[in-house]
């Protein structure tokens, strides 16, 4: 098991020990910033080790410009980083893009972090945006908790009519923590990095600097108010290009976010098959070489396919000023398909998925959650243009998959001079799991099992059991949670549930995601058979699907056991056949209907259960080995087909 320490195993382009510098050009002769301190000059690039490593050993490297109008595809700042970066690392694979949104302040931007910036899963994230401080950590939380990305943090610069006087005598108090940027740049965004370990770039205070040092007002440096010129581009570049610094005594990876596990030494291949307890939420593959073998993964006993965490919504092309919805993470197992939401006057809609088909209607102004709870809008706030959706047309999407469940390893992509990292499956939740990989002819042509780790564990908090008396009534479930979560049911005679995600509200609009507990309540009918068992699910943004019990009845099973130990069944929804990964001795198995009926009963040890001879619905099936007894829900679909 080898960190970044000891990733020259993996150099493939050893660039030599000096530090490059990257510098950008300047061909029109702007003043040069003023040198830092020794103690600044000698934190730049402390707090970015793993990405100067990679750019030093010739790596590939993704990094996302994330943030506003200032950080857009209409700003040249962050693209003339990127080629002074490529000129600087030759050697190394850098992929620059930008995630950035104009007009979406923090409010609004935290809904698009789950979307196609996490998906990217970058190596560094360059991040400026405006507005309340709480979404702004609500962003960092979503990028440190769902990545292992490493952050620049960008302070406020200085709008036009900022400060007093003309050139040559302009001044501005930066002492003034009554002024808000003030406060943001130098004690609230400070604190942040301080907490999620974050390299700060003090814009703020470095534009001060140099306005004064060069007799300049703010405007010199704008197009408008607050946008930059060229002379503004380059500053902002300059200042951005000097934290990328390389220092051969840093350690690369000093929160351990990527472990390199060595197939042969420390992972090895038993009964033809490679099995990995890691803790982690994103696993890529290493090739020794380009041969003929595919290789198949389950995590857990279960296909990637089969996460919900590791599904993503894009982002309509139209977006933020064309009203399309923000699509927060949705409810229930996802599909790769294609999606259609189609406006019908006043606010109305109607939406239909390529392999869904038709899944629900609604209003913007009211929560909306479809048919198949695939795609979720919470409320007006859902919606662009500050909840104005178009009257009329169509708004299209995609979900897509994170994952490869099945490598061809005769079809990759291999040079012998790089890495050719191959990514397996992200966005699980960033816990202890369980890979195992088999191989279509007993040929495992993997050199490393690269695992991700993200330094910020996101965490959804509940019961596993919830009591419910046999009278029914209401049903109250505490949960804690310090990322966005939705809750839902499959059952109708649970109803509806109340206080159902962790959206602090204040005068009816969004505020912030809240770490305190927030019940859900729900009621439930009188009980009419010997027991039941109800289930409320909860989907946490970077987190596993937490399931909760609710029962009535008599039950005279240990509650601890009730765990499912490694044992996980698939597919769910199922048509015809279910199947019960790690199911290694002898078993009782029976499944009910959710009035507690019995209707199949075996003793088996088969991992394969027919279940076409019952008709569509929700079942309890029960799983009784001789250690433990594991009970879960499943639907029966006659619409289910097994490749989705």
């Amino acid at each position: 098991m080898k960190q970044l320490t000891l990733i020259s195993l993996l150099v493939f382009a050893v660039l030599g020990g000096m530090a490059q510098t990257v510098s950008i050009p300047n061909p029109l002769g702007y003043p040069l910033p003023a040198p830092l301190s020794a103690s600044d000059n000698a934190a730049l690039g402390a707090l970015i080790p793993r990405t100067m490593s990679l750019l030093h050993n010739g790596q590939k490297i993704k990094i996302a410009v994330y943030g506003q109008s200032l950080s857009d595809e209409n700003n040249r700042w962050w693209r003339d980083l990127g080629d002074a970066l490529k000129l600087a690392y030759p050697n190394s694979d850098i992929d620059i893009r930008t995630f950035g949104v104009g007009g979406v302040a923090s409010s609004l931007l935290w809904r698009l972090t789950n979307q196609e910036m996490v998906a990217f899963h970058p190596d560094l994230v360059i991040f400026h945006v405006y507005g309340h401080h709480t979404f702004y950590e609500t962003i960092i939380r979503q990028i440190r908790g769902c990545t292992t990305a490493e952050m620049i943090i960008q302070g406020d610069h200085f709008g036009k009519n900022d400060g007093t006087g003309s050139a040559g005598s302009w001044n501005y108090n930066l002492n003034d923590m009554s002024k808000w940027d003030n406060n943001m740049s130098f004690q609230i965004v400070k604190g942040y990095c301080d907490t999620y370990k974050l390299e700060r770039d003090n814009r703020r205070q470095e534009w001060y600097d140099y306005l004064r040092a060069n007799s300049y007002v703010p405007a010199q440096l704008l197009k408008d108010d607050i946008h930059f010129n060229d002379h503004g581009q380059w500053l902002t570049a300059c200042l951005v290009a000097r934290h990328f610094v390389f220092d051969a005594g840093r350690n690369p990876d000093p929160l351990g976010m990527v472990t390199y596990y060595e197939v042969g030494k420390d992972v090895m291949v038993v009964d033809g098959k490679i099995s990995l307890p890691f803790v982690g939420n994103k696993i890529e593959l290493v090739p020794s070489s380009k041969t003929e073998a595919v290789i198949s993964a389950t995590i857990d006993g279960k296909k990637a396919s089969e996460f919900a965490n590791c599904y993503y919504f894009t982002i309509h092309s139209v977006g933020f000023w064309g009203g399309a919805p923000f699509l927060r993470p949705g409810m229930g197992i996802p599909r790769e398909e294609d999606w259609t939401l189609t406006m019908t006057g006043n606010g109305n809609f109607s939406l239909s998925g390529s392999k869904t088909g038709f899944d629900g209607s609604g209003n913007k102004d009211n929560v909306f959650i479809s048919d198949s709870k695939r795609v979720v809008l919470i409320k007006k706030n859902d919606w662009g243009n500050y909840g104005t959706p178009n009257s009329s047309g169509t708004y299209t999407f995609k979900s897509k998959g994170m994952f490869n469940e099945e490598i061809a390893f005769d079809t990759i992509s291999f040079d012998a001079a790089k890495e050719n990292a191959i990514n397996l499956v992200q966005g699980l939740g960033n816990t202890m799991h369980t890979l195992q990989l088999t191989s279509s002819n007993g040929i495992f042509p993997i050199r490393y099992i690269k695992v991700y780790k993200p330094s910020f564990q996101l965490v959804v908090d509940a019961p596993s059991v919830i009591t419910a008396g046999i009278s029914g009534g209401t049903v109250t479930i505490p949960v804690k949670a310090n990322t966005f979560w939705q809750a839902s049911h499959s059952s109708s005679r649970l109803g509806a549930l109340s206080n159902w995600n962790n959206i602090k509200l204040q005068n009816g609009e969004d505020y912030a995601i809240d770490d305190n507990t927030i019940n859900i309540t729900c009621t439930i009918p009188a009980l009419t058979g010997i027991n039941a068992i109800e289930y409320v699910y909860i989907y946490g943004q970077g987190c596993d699907v937490k399931v909760i019990e609710i029962r009535q009845g008599s039950f005279t099973t240990d509650v601890k056991k009730e765990v499912p130990d490694g044992i996980s069944i698939y597919p769910n929804p199922v048509k015809d056949v279910i199947h019960i990964a790690n199911l290694f001795e002898m078993s009782v198995i029976s499944i009910y209907r959710l009035d507690g009926t019995l209707v199949k009963k075996m003793k088996t040890q088969d991992s394969a259960i027919n279940v076409s001879d019952l008709p569509a619905g929700s079942y309890l099936i029960k799983i009784e080995t001789s250690n433990k007894i594991i009970s879960k829900l499943i639907v029966k679909d006659i619409m289910t087909v097994s490749k989705d």
